[in-house]
């Protein structure tokens, strides 16, 4: 064979390879925009793989990243790959312990690799967007919170920072703060390369985010990091209640210093996200700058896609954050006593609770023991909300309507047929609810004209954090009538109408009223309360069973519908029917920026709260 025969073979297996390599081996890239407007299904039935190899950015954008693969693959079960390269620089900051990831020959074995360019759009089940790609690389920012908030924990769990990190910024607000001073207000102040590529935050929105703190909090020390630090001792130093991070704190240090401050403000730019995100107080306020104009990069970026719902706008903290000078109609009561037998831990209830008490600005009434109080007390942001506790009780066996129970309970345990699920603890939980809300009526320490009882672990979801809750035009609504407040999870079996039934009948036994939802004026929870402990003494002479509160509620509701307002739970499409009366009650800004479904954000009150004595003319109540 000739030399110039030999080159033309040599030439044409190289770009047989070559093809072979860009047809199965190399990411075919696509734009997440185009992946959702083709909309094509997902096959479930192989393993699917995530891949990051792409270093893009500073460390904010690297944290988007890891935290987007690390949260799909969590969400959908699929295998993880990430380069050595990437881990071996988080964790120079970071305790990592990720497990059962890929190794780059496993990575070498696949096929089709789809890349994904994103930088802050939200598909929701993107993964269920590919065709014939199991082998997903992320390319981009993936600046969405949406892609692994409800893996927070997890997440949180792999970005602990280095104990020397950790010893050398406790040394240096050790040093520098006073410890009089019970308020720390982190600010990061982006601007490098920023101040060519896009509009920084003024000075003024950062001088009056300050003013905020100071207004709603008597001693408060702020501490600034930045990407110039030297603009900002000159622009901000000359405060004595403001600190600079040192010049020798590396991005890592000036980012654990932010989670370590009770509060924070942010400007432009991930990093200061991310050290709102990781805080170790998960209740403190995040504030942020609301821009008018946009960069190419934010074209598609929406605002609620990007910043979680607990960062607040400092345009909007007026309407945000509660004023002393401000009314509310409704208290919302509720108590907490863990049981020694429950399906859910401390640690879970503790979570739920969070999601109500710390960000609900109604006054809230918190019956508790005293040994519980301060968790509450923390969880309420200190009392900065409207909060009134009652720890007369270690245990609501020990209040007087249950105390006479307790015999009474303890025999009917024998024979109730979910005693496997049930305790006479929880027998004292249900039965205490009407106790615990007209005494709540009678202290009235808010002043207020309605009053709410809900289950303290009603609010099982980040979704459900409301701050207007309950919503005051929908609240007045449905009990300026002094009709009484019940939910209901089930259509009513057609044995009861047209409705005839007496509370004399005995209890009934079906899941149909919840018990976690009672509301009202004063005088029909006093009507209610009064009618609920007769039913009792009247079941008890009678030899019936007492324990569970919706059986006793469900023969008092069909005996006096007219004194009743019921929301029917299980026609809507606001999740849990359980809870449904959490989104139902809430206002539409807030369910839209929660993203509730459309369908739920306009679910119009008066099509699901009706007169209970109505409740046999609509053939979709009725089973």
């Amino acid at each position: 064979m000739s030399g110039n025969q030999t080159i033309k073979v040599t030439s044409l297996i190289v770009i047989m390879i070559m093809l072979f390599y860009l047809l199965n081996i190399h990411p075919k890239s696509v734009s997440i925009l185009q992946l959702w407007k083709n909309r094509t299904l997902f096959n479930d039935t192989r393993q699917c793989r995530i891949i990051l190899r792409e270093r893009s950015g500073r460390l904010g954008n690297r944290l988007f990243m890891f935290a987007s693969a690390y949260g799909l693959s969590l969400k959908h079960s699929c295998h993880l790959y990430i380069d050595s390269d990437i881990i071996e620089e988080l964790q120079t900051s970071f305790e990592m312990n990720l497990t059962n990831l890929l190794s780059k020959s496993q990575l070498n074995n696949f096929t089709s690799i789809t890349k994904i360019e994103n930088h802050c759009s939200y598909i929701p089940d993107v993964l269920h967007s590919l065709n014939n790609s199991y082998s997903i690389e992320l390319s981009g920012f993936w600046q969405v919170h949406k892609y692994f908030l409800d893996y927070m924990e997890q997440i949180k769990q792999q970005l602990r920072f280095k104990q020397s990190i950790l010893d050398r910024v406790k040394n240096f607000l050790e040093k520098n703060i006073n410890k009089n001073i019970s308020t720390t207000v982190g600010i990061h102040i982006r601007r490098g390369d920023f101040l060519l590529v896009r509009r920084v935050s003024s000075d003024n929105y950062i001088f009056n985010a300050m003013s905020h703190f100071q207004i709603k909090y008597r001693s408060v020390i702020f501490i600034i990091v930045s990407d110039d630090k030297e603009y900002c001792r000159k622009t901000f130093g000359q405060k004595k209640n403001v600190l600079v991070t040192p010049d020798s704190f590396t991005a890592a240090d000036d980012l654990a210093t932010l989670t370590r401050c009770k509060h924070t403000i942010l400007t432009a730019g991930t990093f200061g996200w991310w050290g709102a995100f990781l805080s170790h107080n998960r209740l403190g306020d995040v504030l942020t700058d609301s821009k008018p104009d946009h960069t190419p990069l934010d074209a598609n970026c929406r605002q609620d896609d990007y910043f979680p719902p607990w960062f607040k706008f400092l345009n909007n903290t007026n309407s945000n954050i509660l004023s002393n000078n401000e009314q509310y109609t409704t208290t919302v009561v509720i108590a907490y006593f863990p049981l020694s037998k429950s399906k859910y831990n401390k640690g879970q209830y503790q979570l739920w609770l969070e999601n109500l008490l710390g960000f609900c600005q109604s006054p809230i009434i918190i019956y508790t023991s005293i040994e519980y109080q301060p968790i509450l007390q923390q969880l309420r942001r200190n009392n900065s909300l409207r909060t009134h506790f009652i720890v007369e009780y270690n245990s609501l066996l020990e209040m007087p309507p249950i105390k006479k129970l307790v015999p009474i309970f303890e025999q009917q345990y024998l024979t109730d047929p979910e005693r496997a699920y049930h305790s006479v603890e929880l027998y004292a939980v249900w039965c205490a609810k009407s106790f615990i809300l007209n005494r709540s009526v009678e202290l009235n320490p808010f002043q207020t004209k309605y009053f709410l009882y809900i289950d303290a672990g009603a609010f099982r979801s980040s979704n459900y954090r409301f701050e207007r809750w309950p919503y005051e035009p929908s609240i007045h609504s449905i009990l300026a009538n002094n009709r009484l407040l019940l939910g209901m999870i089930s259509p009513l079996s057609r044995q009861f109408c047209p409705l005839s039934y007496t509370v004399n009948k005995g209890p009934i036994r079906h899941d149909l009223i919840e018990g976690g939802l009672i509301g009202g004026t004063s005088d029909v929870i006093h009507w209610w309360t009064s009618m609920f402990y007769e039913t009792i003494n009247n079941y008890i002479s009678k030899n019936f069973f007492i324990g569970k509160d919706q059986c006793l509620m469900n023969a008092i509701a069909l005996t006096y519908p007219h004194r009743i307002n019921m929301m029917i739970s299980f026609r809507t499409s606001c999740g849990n029917i359980w809870f449904a009366f959490g989104p139902l009650l809430a206002n539409q800004a807030e369910k839209q920026k929660l993203a509730f479904s459309i369908t739920c954000q306009h679910q119009n009150l008066s099509e699901v709260v009706i007169p209970f004595e109505n409740i046999c003319n609509d053939s979709r109540n009725i089973i």
